[in-house]
């Protein structure tokens, strides 16, 4: 077994699962994440004493692995279903109001966030730290860090769990199979947050079938968050999101805001509002393999681009890689 740590770059959950498949084999795990928090899409937002779930809205279990990982964060109260009211409207402009869907949703408590905190337990993680580069040596693998004034390592291995974008960026100068990264195309996603003293909505989610949103949540309507004031999350649609990229915050929240007041036929000024960007939102072309590893099993890479926009397939496709690299570490 090595004696030498595995590095993973990116705390998302294709990362900690990644990391939690090399804890169960054994492996000591380094964990180094460019933002403040864990969870990277799987995101929540506090401001204000308001709650924003503003990335993956929800996950699924429809395989094997991720089902009895969901029942464990159900057990410890980091994740609970949610059984909403959904409102889809149709391409002809009526809706139809409906409570019932036919996956299950789970939902992180009191946040998404929450739902990826007990796959951290055992590893290292360190925040606030940008990975610019890796180096093969004799010693090991190392990273480079920040400005590129800082080195870590050796490592027995590394993952790389970024979005697609920046994973390549790291791991181009290794060759194939890596290049198989660039297919991976990602959307962005612009997301408006909004609180309303009240939103007279009878719908917990709205799904427009056509205009610049695609979802809308109360998010203050999910397990074990307050009620009032009311929390709204709005994600744009991807090509709607792509054409608008760069136009300013303000404009982006008064277009979702009116196209919301649109789709349910309610008007309020929101007592709180802001934009988010999400440039690496969703894989719309996976790889449709569960992760990529170099010859020599000590370099690869996995995510939700690997074998699908979903929480769970982000789950699987992290766990795949942690237990390949831990297959060539261990005896």
């Amino acid at each position: 077994m090595s004696a030498l740590p595995v590095a993973i770059v990116g705390a998302g959950i294709a990362g900690l699962a990644c990391g939690a498949a090399l804890r169960e084999a054994g492996l000591a795990v380094e964990v180094f994440e460019k933002s403040r928090g864990l969870g990277g899409r799987i995101a929540t937002r506090r401001v204000d004493g308001l709650a924003f779930d503003h990335g993956a809205q929800y996950a699924t279990v429809r395989g094997e692995a991720f089902p009895a990982a969901m029942q464990e964060l159900v057990a410890a109260g980091a994740a609970a279903e949610w059984r909403p009211a959904i409102r889809d409207h149709r391409l002809d402009g009526s809706g139809d109001e409906r409570s019932r869907h036919r996956d299950r949703w789970f939902v992180g408590t009191p946040g998404m966030s929450a739902m990826v905190r007990p796959l951290a337990d055992g590893q290292t993680v360190h925040r606030g730290r940008r990975v610019t580069g890796l180096t093969r040596r004799r010693d090991g693998w190392a990273l480079t860090l920040d400005d590129e004034s800082v080195t870590a390592g050796p490592y027995a291995a590394i993952a790389v769990t970024a979005p697609a974008p920046q994973a390549l960026a790291l791991l181009e100068p290794f060759g194939a199979p890596f290049d198989r990264a660039v297919d991976a195309h990602m959307a962005p996603c612009w997301t408006v947050l909004a609180a309303f003293d009240a939103l007279p909505v009878i719908a917990d989610v709205i799904r427009p079938s056509r205009g610049p949103i695609t979802w809308a949540a109360r998010t203050s309507a999910l397990p074990d968050r307050s009620p009032r004031p009311e929390c709204w999350v709005i994600h744009g649609d991807p090509v709607w999101s792509r054409d608008h990229l760069e136009e300013e915050r303000e404009a982006i929240a008064d277009a979702l805001l009116a196209a919301l007041a649109e789709a349910s036929g309610a008007v309020a000024a929101p007592v709180y509002r802001a934009a988010h960007r999400w440039r690496h939102a969703r894989a719309l072309e996976p790889v449709g393999e569960p992760c990529l590893l170099s010859g020599d099993g000590t370099l690869g890479a996995a995510g939700d681009w690997c074998l699908g926009a979903r929480v769970e397939a982000a789950f699987d496709s992290g766990r795949a890689l942690g237990r390949a690299l831990a297959a060539r570490l261990t005896p």
